[in-house]
């Protein structure tokens, strides 16, 4: 309905974990105010008697796709396939421009960047709403779309970082940089 998406990451397969990221997901559902009631998940990870006592203590469902049957959840595999798909172009495009800074190895922060993007960019089909908004049920006037978008940066680019003792009242000399160059990821204001 509102086309938002969560994602988060596990070192493990591990029952515990998987439990931990559920919470996870829960918690940020709760903050807008949204009650998670059922899961549709591949057998993995979502089988184990920890994950189900989970979902038992608070009266939710969870139903599982056929063994190799990808098309039972069809929206999920679709989702991770483009998200997949964006983050290694928005990954490898901004290694090209900065080899020396930008390593593969910050593809989690590449699917962050791109489901960030995708859950703040407005849709036709959800008329013009962006699937925060969507999720989150605020209406589009509350949001301050020349601001929202301020935010919005490439995948990997230079960022300016004022050094930390011109963040308070320290005096600096005049001739030694006053930033240093880092690397954007991703924004956490939205």
């Amino acid at each position: 309905v509102s086309h938002k998406v969560y994602v988060g990451f596990q070192q493990s397969t591990g029952a515990t974990e998987t439990v931990v990221s559920k919470h996870e997901v829960e918690i940020d559902a709760k903050s807008c105010g949204v009650d998670l009631k059922s899961f549709r998940a591949d057998n993995g990870i979502f089988k184990p008697e920890e994950f189900r006592i989970d979902l038992d203590d608070k009266d939710q469902r969870i139903a599982f796709c056929g063994v190799g049957a990808h098309h039972q959840n069809g929206v999920g595999e679709r989702h991770i396939r483009t998200f997949v798909e964006k983050a290694r172009t928005v990954l490898l495009n901004a290694h090209a421009r900065w080899p020396d800074k930008i390593d593969l190895e910050l593809w989690t922060f590449a699917i962050r960047h791109v489901v960030n993007q995708w859950n703040n960019t407005p849709r036709a089909d959800l008329n013009y709403q962006i699937p925060d908004e969507r999720f989150n049920r605020i209406k589009q006037g509350n949001v301050n779309r020349k601001r929202h978008f301020q935010n919005f940066h490439p995948f990997g680019c230079p960022v300016y970082v004022l050094e930390e003792d011109l963040q308070g009242n320290v005096k600096h000399p005049k001739w030694k940089p006053r930033t240093k160059v880092g690397v954007y990821l991703v924004s956490t204001n939205h």
